[in-house]
C-alpha cells in the first residue's frame, strides 16, 4: 500500500521534470512545487491565537490539482502565498463574518478575503465534503464488500493546530 503513493509521487516529479522541456528543445519558466510539509501561519502583522497548521502539501498535490486551492493562478508564474496574491489578505475579519442562521463556514466573499476565514472554509469544507461521500459510499454498500473510502482529513480545531 506505501508503495503506491511514493511511485506517484516520483510519477508526478518526473512529469514536471519533463514538461519543464518543450520539444523543441527550449527550456520554460522553471516553477517550484513544494513537496514538503508546509507551516501555515498568520501575516506576520497578526499574532496567531492557536498552534500553527503543519499542512501536507504532496499528499494534497497528488490527489488535487493546484487551481483547486489556488483559484487566481494561471498555470505559468510561481505560485505566491494567499496573503500576497491579494485574494486572501485582511488581517481583521470583516463585520459580520457568522452570519446568523447560517453555518460558520457560510461566508460571504468579502468575508472570505479575511486569509483565517479562506482557510477554514477551503479545507474543512473540503474534508466534510469527503467525509459525506465516504458515508453515502458505506451505506450504499450496506452488507457488501466495504468499498474503498476517499482519504480525509480533520475537521475539528485540535486536529488541524496541535499543541
Amino acid at each position: 500500500m506505501q508503495k503506491l503513493p511514493v511511485f506517484l509521487l516520483c510519477l508526478l516529479i518526473g512529469l514536471l521534470f519533463v514538461s519543464g522541456q518543450s520539444i523543441s528543445g527550449e527550456t520554460q519558466k522553471e516553477i517550484c512545487v513544494p513537496l514538503k510539509m508546509l507551516l501555515l501561519k498568520p501575516p506576520a502583522t497578526v499574532e496567531a491565537r492557536r498552534p500553527l497548521v503543519e499542512f501536507p502539501h504532496s499528499k494534497h498535490l497528488l490527489l488535487y490539482s493546484c487551481k483547486t486551492c489556488h483559484h487566481k493562478w494561471e498555470g505559468e508564474e510561481q505560485i505566491s502565498s494567499c496573503m500576497a496574491s491579494s485574494c486572501h489578505n485582511l488581517t481583521k475579519s470583516p463585520e459580520g463574518a457568522r452570519r446568523k442562521g447560517r453555518t460558520w463556514l457560510d461566508f460571504s466573499e468579502e468575508q472570505v478575503k479575511y486569509y483565517r476565514n479562506a482557510y477554514h472554509k477551503q479545507c474543512i469544507v473540503c474534508h466534510k465534503q469527503i467525509n459525506l461521500r465516504n458515508i453515502a459510499a458505506l451505506e450504499e454498500a450496506k452488507g457488501e464488500q466495504k468499498p474503498e473510502l476517499e482519504p480525509t482529513g480533520p475537521t475539528k480545531c485540535v486536529k488541524c493546530h496541535v499543541k
